[in-house]
């Protein structure tokens, strides 16, 4: 007997594979802020993606990007969301913001794949200086060295990479010593919740901060959504933060008037 989740997971399986193209699926992007710990100013937009199916509603990204990642389109779709969020921010000026997108390492491992990142930044006369890409990976992966080359050369080309999910399956230690990168993202799940290993949760969160500032990087922690959560972040000397306390992610249209209204 099939479920009702299992139910959806086809029909809504289908749809992308009846569209053809992801382009033609109804994704859309939204953005949400980045901002410095210290002053709750806006430093930076991470571009996420939504789908609002006509039947099922807002259906979680959990769901569809697994769902991609069977289907084998991640490279699409992930380079149908950095197009659009490179065609959104040209219309713009940035200043001094910088946007992160995720980068699925499967999209990393295609051939070319640097070319293309360059030729769509060229497309819409983006610095490549404004990009950061946030490397996504939960578990262990293949071609480890073809992804390393791939990340390393597009830092050199002026993109900034951080390691996102800060913790998991890309960033071990022993990825990171020939990995350059610029930003270490801490999931919110090493936000200390109350309970006896609240001390210790504190000194691993502390000991992930002191190592990304020993190696020179910024660090952002996500899932922000009280002030103790950004008290403790700012205790810890942690640089930027992202969460429901600062603002849910929005379209771009209130993106550009939350930065006109400053």
């Amino acid at each position: 007997m099939i479920s009702n989740q299992d139910d959806k997971y086809m029909k809504l399986k289908d749809d992308i594979i009846r569209n053809k193209k992801i382009k033609n699926t109804g994704f859309t992007l939204v953005y949400q802020p980045k901002v410095d710990i210290e002053n709750k100013k806006i430093i930076s937009w991470e571009v996420l993606s939504r789908w609002n199916h006509p039947n099922y509603g807002v259906v979680s990204p959990l769901e569809f990007i697994q769902i991609i990642k069977d289907l084998k389109k991640e490279y699409e779709f992930d380079m149908y969301v950095f197009e659009n969020m490179c065609k959104d921010i040209s219309t713009t000026s940035y200043e001094g913001n910088t946007y992160s997108i995720n980068i699925s390492t499967n999209t990393l491992k295609v051939e070319n794949v640097e070319k293309d990142i360059i030729d769509i930044s060229k497309k819409y006369n983006i610095d490549p200086k404004l990009i950061i890409f946030e490397i996504v990976e939960g578990s262990e992966i293949e071609a480890y060295e073809i992804i390393t080359s791939i990340v390393n050369k597009l830092n050199r080309l002026g993109y900034r990479i951080s390691i996102d999910d800060f913790g998991t399956g890309y960033s071990s230690y022993y990825r990171l010593c020939n990995l350059n990168f610029n930003e270490i993202k801490i999931p919110r799940e090493f936000l200390p919740t109350e309970g006896i290993n609240k001390e210790r949760q504190i000194k691993v969160l502390k000991s992930i901060v002191e190592m990304g500032k020993s190696l020179g990087c910024k660090i952002v922690i996500e899932g922000i959504e009280t002030l103790e959560n950004h008290q403790l972040a700012q205790m810890l000397g942690i640089d930027y933060g992202q969460g429901y306390l600062y603002s849910h992610p929005v379209s771009f249209d209130e993106c550009l008037n939350i930065r006109k209204n400053g």
